[in-house]
């Protein structure tokens, strides 16, 4: 037995074939390594998808949106989905926050806060029997605007579009507002500006909606001037009374009247609506609308422009759990 055994020496001469094979065999070397490193410096994405196990049937979302232009009364947040869900004006965990020109908060407009309801007076005869005995509203256009202040200390005015059904179910009782407070003498003109034969006039004075109804002294809005309660002769005195009343006590302490106005903004402030909403598992979506249920929106003034802060899915977690998934590499 020879565990030295030699190779022939006819074994060790070089042939084209095995040539060839060597060169091949070197390329496929070469190949392989390039295609190795570039395997290794190229990213790569995979997708996966997981199946949720939560056996709820509904999914928490959570959002923080402003608007600048639009006013919180107006701001509707409607849910639908697949299944049938149709939600108008949902209220139920959200909170709005009056926003003044530059975006910043200065107001609590409230939590879950729902619409309320604005009573209407029925009894009125018609506006034409009611001008038997004269017209006792101001009806003035962009031109008459600055007579009608100069002429009157106080005016309430009533700006309204023709084809607006509550601002003609107002016409009738703005007219006995006008005749009561004649009688009463309490020295406030009751006016009214339509906005379709003065549209550009009603958009420099930033009318949203129909009607809107404000109350100027000297031809400047008065703080919280703008009236969005009952739409009766008792309730509208009752405003009346309480601005005059208001105005005599600004007069004495004019210090009050800087103080109440370093919190409220003539011009419609914008709006911050935050909150989460409980949906369905479901295809769906939710969003906010302009809308109302006692005014007719004026679409010249309607902004719905909006910044999205914060949209999350599930419950938030807390700062703990943050810290925790902070130190996670």
């Amino acid at each position: 037995m020879d565990f030295y055994r030699k190779v022939p020496d006819e074994l060790k001469e070089a042939s084209r074939t095995g040539g060839l094979l060597s060169l091949c065999a070197c390329g496929v070397v070469a190949l392989t390594l390039v295609t190795e490193i570039g395997a290794f410096l190229r990213t790569e994405v995979r997708t996966k998808i997981d199946v949720d196990t939560f056996a709820g049937s509904q999914l928490r979302v959570n959002f923080n949106l402003s608007f600048p232009h639009l006013h919180c009364d107006y701001a509707s947040v409607d849910l639908w989905d697949k299944i049938g869900r149709n939600q108008a004006n949902v209220t139920q965990n959200i909170e709005k926050w009056q926003l003044d020109e530059d975006g910043v908060k200065r107001m609590y407009q409230g939590r879950n806060r729902r619409a309320f309801d604005i009573d209407h007076d029925v009894h009125h005869p018609p506006i034409e029997e009611m001008h038997a005995n004269g017209v006792h509203v101001w009806h003035v256009n962009a031109d008459e605007w600055e007579g009608l202040h100069e002429h009157h200390e106080y005016v309430f005015v009533d700006f309204y579009a023709p084809w607006c059904l509550y601002c003609q179910s107002l016409r009738s009782t703005w007219e006995a507002l006008a005749e009561e407070l004649e009688k009463r003498d309490l020295g406030v003109a009751v006016a009214a500006v339509d906005c379709v034969d003065n549209e550009a006039f009603c958009h420099d004075m930033k009318v949203q909606t129909f009607p809107t109804l404000r109350f100027y002294h000297h031809g400047e809005q008065v703080n919280e001037g703008e009236y969005r309660f009952d739409r009766t002769v008792a309730a509208l005195t009752d405003f009346v009374t309480r601005k005059l009343e208001s105005e005599n006590i600004y007069r004495q302490y004019p210090e009050a009247r800087v103080a109440h106005a370093a919190n409220w903004n003539t011009d419609h402030p914008g709006c911050l609506v935050s909150g989460f909403l409980l949906v369905n598992r479901v295809p769906g979506n939710f969003h906010v609308m302009a809308h109302s249920r006692h005014h007719s929106l004026n679409t010249l003034r309607t902004n719905l422009s909006h910044t999205v802060h914060h949209l999350s899915f599930g419950v938030p977690l807390t700062d703990a759990q943050h810290r925790k998934l902070a130190t996670i590499d």
